[in-house]
């Protein structure tokens, strides 16, 4: 992503932030138990398992 103008700057887009968005969903629905947030959980872990 550009600092200057928030576009995106490759159109590829890195794998290890997957993970990293796997790890944080995961600990704040265990904090929170929100729907949303489990929701975020499945899409990244579905992403990451399909695509990588």
């Amino acid at each position: 992503m550009s600092a200057a103008t928030g576009q995106p700057t490759s159109p590829y887009c890195p794998w290890w932030s997957l993970p990293e968005t796997i790890r944080s969903a995961a600990l704040c629905y265990e904090r929170t138990g929100a729907a949303d947030i489990l929701e975020i959980w499945r899409t990244a872990d579905e992403t990451f398992f399909s695509d990588y």
